[in-house]
């Protein structure tokens, strides 16, 4: 559902050697999608006891619409001692992302043994997760003017037939379907158009 996205998940795991959890819409009966990285015996031990009630990164990921931060910075307790466990797992340093789109709570959540994540690594990983939440979440951030030309485009009209059929100039049509280019990370209008169709955004 995501463009690139083995690509991008290799990206991922270069920026958090150790894992990382990616989740959409999380509810109390668990995320609608999720992908994890996390070392199995860390995933299976914090599967057990419901200890993911206690979990300050969660915590935070929960009462948190929009942010992001880094594990050390979280001011919940941890009475159970769940970021020490996390760090016989490898998980020493952490980042987690939170974002809460039209009721649905996203997440990410990262981790390295060697230091802290740099700003810059931050930064990447959060535009990535602002990407994919937008895309799922958001209707990509595309217009309702963007959406008509690109479905038009997906009904075969040429750039000339869409401005004809919209009474707008081939410039126009141009700098829109450029815009869901962008938006949409995609390499060319065609390219623009299965990504909008796999995500039911026209």
């Amino acid at each position: 559902m995501l463009p690139n996205y083995e690509h991008e998940a290799a990206r991922l795991s270069e920026l958090a050697p150790s894992g990382w959890v990616l989740a959409f819409n999380y509810t109390p009966f668990g995320p609608e999608l999720m992908d994890s990285t996390f070392p199995k015996s860390w995933q299976e031990a914090y599967s057990k006891g419901a200890v993911f009630m206690h979990d300050p990164v969660l915590t935070w990921i929960t009462s948190t619409p929009e942010g992001m931060i880094r594990w050390s910075e979280i001011r919940h307790s941890d009475p159970y001692n769940i970021l020490s466990a996390a760090r016989s797992h490898g998980l020493s340093f952490g980042v987690a992302f939170s974002r809460k789109l039209h009721g649905k709570q996203s997440f990410l959540s990262a981790a390295r043994k060697d230091r802290e994540f740099l700003d810059a690594e931050m930064a990447e990983m959060g535009a990535k997760f602002s990407f994919w939440t937008n895309l799922l979440h958001n209707n990509a951030g595309l217009t309702e003017d963007e959406r008509i030309v690109l479905s038009l485009s997906r009904d075969g009209l040429s750039q000339t037939e869409v401005a004809a059929e919209l009474g707008l100039s081939l410039a126009t049509i141009k700098a829109r379907l450029k815009r869901t280019h962008l938006k949409l990370n995609a390499t060319n209008t065609t390219h623009a158009v299965a990504i909008a169709v796999t995500l039911k955004l026209i």
